[in-house]
């Protein structure tokens, strides 16, 4: 007698392989809360574990990411958001990576840090800002940080010291916001002052004023040498274009332990300048001081101009005439900008180019004002 078959309307149904796909990334999202963003396997992974195509895991990722549950991006992987809609009800994950010194030469972090909270607090989301560093620790915290799901961007500025921070970032796929970028052709975001025309102005301004030695000041023993090289080029640019209207030029890179020798040294000279361009307003002050213990007229003997816009308390900074950089501004501009890239890691996102203003003082003559002025309405 023949034996019939079960039916196959009997048997138990097999899962197709989307659900199980989906089981499993439920399965897991309740292990995590409800409240939890999580880095999912990756698409070969999963498809092993699970004994699934590659093509099904993509399908389920994308469909995931339809319904708002799901984002990816490349190199960076792909994330389960508890609630539907993203990272847009979640907390916002930012790495700053500054020089956090006390040092004066470092202020105008303070300001910008001060522009990226402000703005932190306009945010939609809840926002989460840790720091790191280029030690071996640091770089290791940014690693579990990235694979934790907790940074969902990075503030790097500017670039020498911390370029091993950059390149861990660009190795991760962590999307970053640079105040200045350490290699141009490498960076495709960033914000930047515009102190290379700016400086351009200051040599013209001295230049059409009858100065004709001119200096410019600048620190060898910190982290600002790309704001210092953008300086450096814009004002030697423009003493070029003058042609041979000048006797003297002479670049003085400043040492941590012998700043005030230094310059008095250079004031002392046979070829003491008589314009001065200084890459930081710490450094213009001891300019002027030295230019006093000496005994130079001030600016009718020497100009001096400063060149970061960062308060401090020496009074000597309430009348001199110096750059102005927009450090709260910028500040502002990075975080918004740090926030774009966290919604959007996939996009090379331009950051917004923001310019420097000049602040006329009494260290430089009447005449050179009346140049600085016409020079900043052009900017």
């Amino acid at each position: 007698m023949r034996t019939n078959s079960p039916s196959p309307a009997l048997l138990a149904p097999q899962p197709r392989a989307s659900q199980k796909v989906r089981d499993f990334i439920l399965v897991e999202a309740k292990k995590h809360g409800p409240a939890e963003r999580w880095r999912l396997p990756s698409i070969r992974q999963l498809a092993a574990h699970l004994n699934v195509s590659m093509a099904t895991v993509q399908n389920v990722y994308s469909g995931l990411g339809r319904e708002g549950y799901v984002t990816s991006a490349a190199k960076r992987g792909s994330f389960y958001h508890a609630r539907a809609g993203g990272r847009s009800n979640e907390t916002l994950h930012i790495g700053l990576a500054f020089i956090w010194e006390d040092d004066a030469r470092h202020a105008w972090e303070g300001g910008i840090y001060a522009g990226i909270l402000d703005a932190s607090l306009a945010c939609r989301s809840q926002v989460n800002f840790s720091r790191f560093n280029p030690s071996p620790d640091g770089l290791e915290d940014i690693r579990m940080a990235h694979t934790a799901g907790k940074l969902d961007s990075m503030v790097v500025l500017p670039g020498r010291i911390l370029q091993p921070v950059t390149t861990l970032c660009a190795e991760l796929g962590i999307p970053v916001a640079f105040l200045l970028p350490p290699e141009p052709i490498a960076v495709s975001n960033f914000i930047c002052p515009d102190v290379l025309r700016v400086a351009a102005k200051v040599a013209d301004a001295f230049l059409k004023s009858g100065r004709r030695r001119l200096a410019f000041v600048e620190y060898v023993v910190n982290d600002n040498k790309a704001y210092y090289t953008l300086y450096r080029t814009g004002f030697m640019q423009s003493i070029l274009e003058h042609g041979n209207s000048l006797d003297a030029f002479h670049h003085i890179a400043l040492g941590a332990d012998s700043t005030a020798s230094d310059i008095k040294k250079l004031l002392s000279g046979p070829e003491c300048p008589d314009a001065i361009l200084c890459g930081g307003d710490n450094m213009a002050i001891e300019v002027v001081r030295a230019a006093e213990e000496l005994g130079l007229e001030i600016p009718r003997q020497l100009s001096v101009v400063g060149g970061s816009g960062v308060s401090f308390h020496d009074p000597r900074l309430a009348t001199m005439t110096r750059v102005q950089q927009p450090v709260n501004q910028i500040g502002h501009e990075l975080f918004l900008l740090a926030e774009a890239l966290a919604d959007h890691p996939d996009q090379l996102l331009p950051g917004r180019y923001l310019a420097c203003g000049i602040i006329h003082g009494t260290t430089t003559t009447a005449e050179e004002n009346r140049w600085l002025k016409q020079a900043r309405r052009s900017l």
